[in-house]
């Protein structure tokens, strides 16, 4: 049984199938450098366990390697692509909080103004009430008013109608004294 560290030290940079690497290895040694470098990423600061190197474990290791590559692909697309909805529901969010925050600031506007013209409505009322209550005052003064003035004109032709009987009593008399 062979270890994976018994090899040359790979580095953590991948080695696309194919290509030739910086010692011009060829396909089974590139395989286990890119091998050797994937276990060493995954297993991070623990030791890689002890597996045996010969060319179908390698294979099987190369194919899940490359398999985890893409699976590690797929899923920073998903993250890239959640970050992405999540700062496209943020700002969906904000707007929704601004367009709130604008309605409840113009429901106050408006609760305000309601308030106000509430205040004028009532204010109205009680002063038209007052006029009101003015008008039937001056009416019935000006009927009051009007009926003394009524008995004084009745008053005054009395006084006009007695004014002018004395004076024809008056003339009579004289003429009655003169002859």
């Amino acid at each position: 049984m062979g270890g994976a560290s018994g090899g040359a030290k790979a580095s953590l940079r991948e080695v696309p199938a194919g290509v030739a690497g910086v010692g011009a290895m060829d396909a089974p040694q590139e395989k286990e450098a890119q091998v050797a470098a994937w276990l060493k990423k995954i297993f991070g600061d623990q030791p890689i366990p002890q597996y045996e190197v010969n060319p179908r474990t390698t294979e099987i290791l190369h194919h899940l390697s490359e398999r985890n590559r893409e699976r590690d692909r797929d899923v920073c697309l998903v993250i890239e692509d959640l970050k992405q909805k999540a700062s496209e529901y943020e700002s969906e969010v904000n707007d929704l909080t601004s367009d709130l925050f604008h309605t409840k600031s113009k429901n106050e506007e408006i609760k305000l103004e309601l308030e106000k013209l509430d205040k004028n409505l009532t204010a109205t009322l009680v002063l038209e009430k007052c006029l009101r209550e003015d008008l039937k005052k001056a009416e019935l003064h000006l009927s009051t008013e009007r009926a003394k003035v009524d008995n004084r004109l009745q008053n005054m032709d009395f006084l006009k109608a007695k004014s002018e009987e004395f004076r024809f009593g008056i003339r009579t008399a004289e003429v009655c004294v003169k002859d």
